[in-house]
């Protein structure tokens, strides 16, 4: 019922952050708002997408309808008002939508999805309109021309996308409702388009789109795009002067504690994957792993939120810069480095790949002038004298490098393959690379760790130079995800630890613990906020794990105290904090965790304690 006041009515979407802090106020110690993604699969290719062009990277088994009924009916008892499927793919497309938005319904929750509509049909919209879920369509032009080009679809894509929010309409045609909450007049809307703009040009759109729809049905949402995934790759930017066409009306609100505006379902939501890893934010994909995954908790939302929530806070106190969207946010991947940082600490797994962004590729390239750097020069060496039997076996197949290093070595490996990608979580270690091979290659920004080995031809040759393999926590599982490609190689380096030289520490320290290399190694923990003068860096030898490490101990208990506070770490489980890792194990226990993966060796080179493999996958049976 109207309230008897004559204001005009605020449009909200039932269930967004303004309508739910208006009802009913929204929950400080729990989840209001529980978004899942639903499988990664769209029929669209939008140049506009918050998602990247390559498959997304599953780390975990998807989830199964039981625990996304076992995470909602959880997220139902802590207080969670809204389910919401955005994120990756298209929903429709999904094994499990349409029963999870029972499900919610079920549990009194209002759903929110958001579409591109081509699968929108009519027996599908009465379901959705009758499980009281707020639907949103994506259109951003009703050109049928641009639109083909914006969203990669051909035919009459767009002409059937309109059939279906006509029909749309007509069946939520009666679900706007007028509510009073605190003297405040609310019409809150079931409906409505949702168009993302990346120039302040496409204003006289945002006109043609308003004219599709009776305004008593159905609300418009503009916003800039942002410059992320698809987005990013295709080199759009959000309009100059994004302010009149956010979507701020609809997602903002005020925090209760900061009195800052901030999207309501990023600080009183949480988000996860279709794998279950938990996100920052709903569109935050690459976030996936830094936040654990909902299975570690148990499958309890609750549990989840309480855990990222001091991560949030610092997301808001130090890279939010004034914003309200943290997708948006200038300094989000500022957040992924350093977040992956601090969990590489908390793991107590070694920090060495690290050191080679940033400045740190500057004092990389430094440390290889050093006197004391032979390692690198050995391999070198090894290379040089036998790059005619190494070219032969790569000679015609695909040669993908996994860590590149300062790419020296690999002009006169690559030089014979068919094709080249090189792999490395630096971009200014990649840009060395690339400008000194005589080919071109792929160069790609990934942690190889993450790298979906399904996609390599047959016969791929895997280049492993320098120590990178020794510093992988679980080498026999890498082994064993490269085995997987049919006809495999893999041309590796080590700088093998004997069984003898394990027992000789004065020597390692000698050989391993000079200021050139810890100089290199410690740029992770500069770019922290940790100082030379705060601690000391040591190196010892790792019995249990049969390796020599550099680690990095704080000397005062407050300094400690203070960093971990900053960064979400407990100070009494961190006796020190691993930079790198230089040897990991014999020569005899590599190959045999290679044997035990399926290959044989083809070949060896030596140069001191440096050694070359080559490595082929046997063929089974």
């Amino acid at each position: 019922m109207r309230a008897a006041n004559t204001e005009t009515p605020r449009k909200l979407l039932r269930g967004f952050p303004p309508h739910i802090l208006a009802e009913s106020g929204l929950n400080a110690n729990g989840p209001t708002f529980v978004s899942i993604h639903m499988e990664p699969k769209c029929n669209f290719a939008c140049r506009k997408c918050f998602m990247e062009r390559e498959p997304l990277v599953e780390t975990n088994p998807r989830l199964e309808m039981a625990e996304i009924e076992t995470i909602l009916v959880k997220a139902e008892g802590a207080g969670a008002r809204v389910f919401s499927i955005t994120g990756a793919g298209e929903p429709l497309m999904g094994a499990h939508t349409l029963q999870a938005v029972d499900i919610a319904h079920q549990l009194g929750m209002t759903t929110l999805m958001a579409t591109n509509g081509s699968l929108a049909d009519e027996k599908t919209l009465v379901f959705l309109k009758e499980k009281g879920v707020t639907l949103a369509f994506s259109i951003d032009t009703v050109d049928p021309k641009e639109y083909a080009k914006r969203t990669g679809t051909a035919g009459a894509m767009l002409e059937k996308v309109m059939h279906n929010f006509r029909t749309a309409q007509e069946i939520f045609r009666g679900t706007k409702t007028v509510e009073a909450f605190a003297g405040e007049t609310l019409e809150l809307f079931r409906l409505f388009v949702h168009a993302t703009l990346s120039s302040s040009d496409g204003l006289p759109e945002v006109e043609a789109i308003r004219r599709i729809f009776d305004p008593e049905t159905a609300l418009l949402s503009v916003s800039p795009v942002a410059g992320v995934g698809s987005a990013k790759e295709n080199g759009m930017r959000p309009p100059s002067s994004p302010d009149a066409l956010t979507e701020r009306h609809i997602v903002v609100i005020r925090h209760p504690q900061r009195g800052t505006p901030i999207c309501g379902f990023f600080a009183f939501g949480i988000d996860m994957n279709f794998d279950g890893n938990i996100l920052l934010d709903a569109h935050a994909g690459k976030t996936a792993g830094l936040l654990k995954n909902i299975r570690d908790f148990g499958l309890d939302p609750a549990l989840a939120f309480a855990h990222s929530r001091p991560s949030k806070e610092r997301f808001m106190d130090r890279f939010l810069d004034g914003g309200f969207c943290p997708v948006r946010a200038p300094r989000l991947d500022e957040y992924v480095d350093e977040e992956t940082v601090i969990n590489h600490i908390a793991k107590g797994q070694s920090l060495l790949k690290f050191a080679y962004l940033g400045a740190g590729a500057g004092r990389f390239m430094q440390l290889l002038e050093s006197a004391q750097y032979t390692t690198g020069r050995n391999e070198q060496k090894i290379i040089d004298r036998n790059s005619g039997r190494l070219q032969h076996f790569i000679n015609g197949r695909d040669a993908v490098v996994l860590g590149v290093g300062s790419g020296c070595k690999l002009a006169p490996l690559v030089s014979s393959a068919r094709s080249s990608r090189l792999l490395d979580i630096s971009p200014e270690m990649l840009s060395f690379a690339v400008r000194g091979l005589d080919k071109q290659a792929d160069a790609q920004i990934c942690d190889f760790e993450m790298f979906d080995f399904s996609k390599c031809a047959p016969g791929t040759v895997f280049v492993i130079l320098g120590n990178t393999l020794a510093n992988l926590d679980d080498i026999p599982a890498f082994l064993e995800r490269v085995a997987a490609v049919e006809g495999a190689r893999i041309l590796v380096g080590m700088e093998l630890l004997d069984k003898r030289s394990a027992t000789e520490l004065a020597s390692l320290k000698a050989a391993y613990s000079n200021e050139a290399d810890f100089e290199f190694i410690f740029t992770p923990l500069e770019r922290l906020g940790v100082k030379h003068e705060d601690g000391k860096v040591g190196i010892g030898f790792n019995k249990r794990l049969r390796r020599i490490e550099g680690k990095f101990s704080f000397s005062d208990e407050n300094a400690k105290e203070r960093f971990c506070s900053a960064h979400g770490l407990e100070p009494a489980e961190m006796d020190g904090i691993l930079l790198g890792v230089s040897a990991k194990m014999s020569r005899r226990d590599f190959l045999e965790i290679a044997k035990k993966a399926g290959f044989g060796l083809e070949g060896e080179f030596r140069e001191g304690r440096n050694h070359l493999f080559c490595l082929e996958r046997r063929q089974l049976g």
